[in-house]
């Protein structure tokens, strides 16, 4: 059994969580978190590797859409700067995270 999404999952969930962290907690929390996951849904040790790449594609998916919205659609939301921002710091946060 594939466990693909799973991965893709955890990507997701280490961007949107880890955002602020330390790169030391920030790879702490991700050990932690994996040592439990992985008892139930075990996964090899390229999928492991992918996270960072992962959780930097979430944030470049987000950053590429809310430009779009910005500088194409002229968007002046604050909840579209936000995640603007969010993305950005995300993408310069994790520019050279491995694990």
């Amino acid at each position: 059994m594939s466990n693909n999404s799973c991965v893709v999952d955890l990507g997701i969930f280490y961007a949107q969580f880890g955002i602020g962290l330390s790169m030391d907690l920030l790879r702490s929390f991700i050990s932690d978190s994996l040592k439990i996951y992985t008892k139930e849904t075990p996964l090899s040790s390229k999928e492991i590797a992918s996270i960072p790449l992962l959780m930097r594609a979430h944030h470049a998916a987000y950053l590429i859409k809310t430009s779009y919205l910005i500088y194409g659609k002229h968007d002046t939301s604050k909840q579209t700067q936000d995640w603007f921002n969010f993305s950005s710091c995300g993408l310069q946060q994790l520019e050279h995270f491995s694990l």
